[in-house]
């Protein structure tokens, strides 16, 4: 961990970034079930596309990289959201941009297709883990609420047990605790371990039978099993 700097990430890091992802969750039997007949390919390129946008926004998002020195090679990363923070003035839309918006919305949202049964199943798993997450940020944020809350993380299997993702959560929670704001995450089976590690505590879970969802079963035979999700919190520290 010595060889090991954590700094912001840059454009030209998001290839690595979004290859991180794939390789550290490849394990992960929720992915597993998502990408079981598509590959990780898609996943790779949604987290790409979401890291580019994240660094669009650094007054709402901190995205950090975790840098092995001796090879200057990154190892992993973290997004860092900021609720009720001050944000810079948006202008008011002109006519011109409401309507380039508005069409762009017509284009990306075509008339809905006709899904397979086992994509329809994939859907309703989303739709099932995304109406869960929108109701914890209800309860997390309401409105006027000031906090931080982890957005995404992942570092490389090779790298794992290093502490490294305990370094990108600490960075973190370091600046929550000096601005006196609490913190939250939806952590994925894998990773509660690192959270529970940093102080964070369960406050709910989402428990999924995979089995209901999955397109087919798993090459070994098995079935998928229960996963489950952790909605964690952790307070901030008093400044000394």
């Amino acid at each position: 961990m010595s060889n090991i700097t954590i700094r912001p990430a840059q454009s030209e890091d998001v290839p690595r970034m979004a290859e991180i992802f794939g390789a550290a969750f490849t394990d992960d039997r929720h992915t597993q079930v998502k990408t079981v007949e598509t590959g990780m390919g898609d996943q790779v390129k949604g987290m790409g596309d979401a890291l580019s946008h994240w660094m669009t926004v650094p007054e709402r998002c901190k995205v950090m990289k975790a840098v092995d020195e001796s090879t200057h090679e990154i190892v992993g990363w973290v997004v860092w959201g900021l609720r009720g923070y001050p944000q810079p003035e948006i202008k008011e839309p002109n006519e011109s941009t409401e309507k380039k918006t508005e069409e762009a919305k017509t284009e990306t949202n075509p008339e809905e297709p006709k899904l397979e049964p086992s994509k329809k199943s994939l859907e309703r798993l989303k739709e099932l883990t995304h109406a869960d997450l929108e109701r914890w940020m209800d309860i997390f944020m309401p409105p006027g609420t000031k906090c931080m809350f982890i957005v995404a993380i992942s570092v490389h299997p090779a790298y794992q047990g290093r502490g490294i993702g305990s370094a990108l959560i600490r960075w973190g929670t370091s600046k929550a605790d000096e601005d006196g704001v609490f913190c939250w995450v939806h952590a994925s089976e894998a990773g509660r371990p690192a959270f529970e590690k940093a102080e964070f505590e369960q406050q709910g879970t989402l428990v999924v039978d995979l089995d209901e969802y999955a397109p087919r079963p798993r090459e070994n035979g098995l079935k998928w099993g229960r996963y489950t999700f952790t909605y964690m919190k952790r307070l901030p520290h008093a400044k000394t």
